[in-house]
């Protein structure tokens, strides 16, 4: 069995992705993870890329353990920072990558969920907090 190594595009595009998975905002990924056409992947992405500019609008920032971080209210009073957006060369290659074959659109979308703990401000209350 041999290894092959996760493209950066499909990397930043999960990182990107992860936003969405700790939020539980669930639409993109699951578009992503068994799309049809190369255009359900276009529809996944122009859907989170809206979603994420309307919240990075909204964040505000809050100075959390001595850092200066972009901050979203998300759902029961938790916060989380502002989504990662990759560059439009990254998105661009992204694309290119799906057309020629969809598993890198349902790479990223699984491996969002390996990102998402890195939006975590506040933590779930299984982890002890008070949600």
């Amino acid at each position: 069995m041999t290894s092959r190594e996760i493209l950066e595009e499909v990397k930043k595009v999960a990182k990107f992705l992860g936003f969405f998975t700790e939020a539980r905002i669930y639409g993109p990924i699951d578009k992503l993870a068994k799309p049809f056409t190369y255009n359900d992947v276009v529809s996944a992405l122009n859907d989170a890329l809206r979603q994420a500019k309307v919240l990075v609008e909204t964040s505000h920032e809050e100075n959390i353990s001595g850092r200066t971080l972009r901050v979203i209210e998300a759902s029961r009073g938790r916060k989380l920072k502002a989504p990662y957006i990759p560059g439009s060369e990254d998105l661009e290659r992204f694309l290119e990558l799906c057309s020629e074959d969809l598993k890198y659109a349902r790479e990223a979308a699984l491996l969002s969920f390996t990102y998402a703990y890195s939006y975590r401000i506040t933590p779930t209350k299984e982890e002890g907090g008070e949600l």
